[in-house]
């Protein structure tokens, strides 16, 4: 065995080689997310076309009559490739980890956003069964908590900020540093859009006036993460929920609690508020759905 040649290819290695006998042909992919097509002629190899997809592509496939490339890459994606039209498709895509959160927009059932911790968050069409907008942060951990309404999105992550997106291109408007020391673990929007209520790691609730951007509420009494928070009905009051086994009933106004329900085992993942009621419904660690009556 000789070597006939070396070709260089692509940054960050070769991932994968294919040879297509039906074109006489051969695919080469790398790490840097290039898929290039070289025309064999013995040991002589020409470049004849070349594409640029998102991630590092892992594996690939051409369909039996050697007309279509399937490559995958390593941030959720799959694509067609037609090298007869000098053409690429996005096929599908879906996160690479674990999904911390979803949401859709108020009053509407075909939009929903997904919070991922491979450290995107997506919104999707269910009607079109395709994804609208994406938004990535580096070096910002994960997405935690999410606020979808139809023109922006509001996200807690990992890194202690909020941040606010714009629903049609994902860039960025603008960011709250350090809004808890550990991560924002919840959010929610007043009716209004005036202001927010974020819950942390640390146990803290925070009201935010979203013109100014700065914060109006400081409320503690939790001693371990803020699993939710939710604005009551008349968003005069706030209703918190803590791994420390504490439901929390507060008066924005004044800023103090005005009653406190505490889980006998067990911290509390989640709630929800039913509407025009004063019944909460809510789950925990101790695996059991609780009825609380706030009257």
């Amino acid at each position: 065995m000789v070597l006939a040649a070396i070709i260089s290819v692509c940054a960050l290695g070769v991932t994968s080689i294919e040879p297509t006998p039906q074109t006489q042909s051969s695919l080469e992919v790398g790490g840097d997310g290039s898929l290039t097509i070289f025309k064999m002629d013995g040991a002589k190899a020409t470049k004849i076309q070349s594409h640029s997809l998102a991630g590092g592509i892992n594996s690939l496939t051409v369909s039996p009559d050697g007309k279509y490339i399937l490559p995958a890459t390593n941030r959720g994606f799959v694509y067609r490739v037609h090298p007869a039209e000098n053409s690429k498709t996005l096929q599908s895509e879906n996160h690479t980890e674990s999904v911390l959160f979803l949401t859709y927009p108020k009053g509407v059932s075909d939009k929903f956003a997904s919070a991922s911790a491979d450290s995107s968050i997506r919104l999707w069409d269910v009607s079109e069964y395709s994804v609208e907008s994406r938004i990535y942060s580096q070096n910002s951990g994960s997405p935690l908590s999410l606020i979808y309404s139809e023109e922006v999105l509001l996200s807690g992550w990992e890194d202690s900020k909020i941040r606010m997106h714009k629903i049609d291109n994902g860039n960025q408007l603008w960011q709250i540093e350090n809004a808890h020391k550990g991560g924002v673990t919840s959010l929610c929007l007043a009716k209004n859009f005036k202001f927010i209520c974020s819950g942390g790691n640390g146990g803290e609730c925070r009201v935010w006036e979203l013109k100014s951007r700065e914060m109006v509420s400081n409320l503690k009494e939790h001693t371990a993460k803020v699993s939710k928070v939710a604005l009551w009905h008349d968003d005069l009051h706030l209703v918190s929920a803590s791994r420390d086994k504490a439901l929390l009933f507060w008066d924005l106004k004044t800023e103090k609690r005005v009653s406190a329900h505490i889980q006998r085992m067990g911290g509390i993942n989640s709630f929800d508020i039913v509407p025009e009621t004063n019944l909460i419904l809510s789950t925990g660690q101790d695996r059991k759905i609780t009825f609380w009556d706030l009257r």
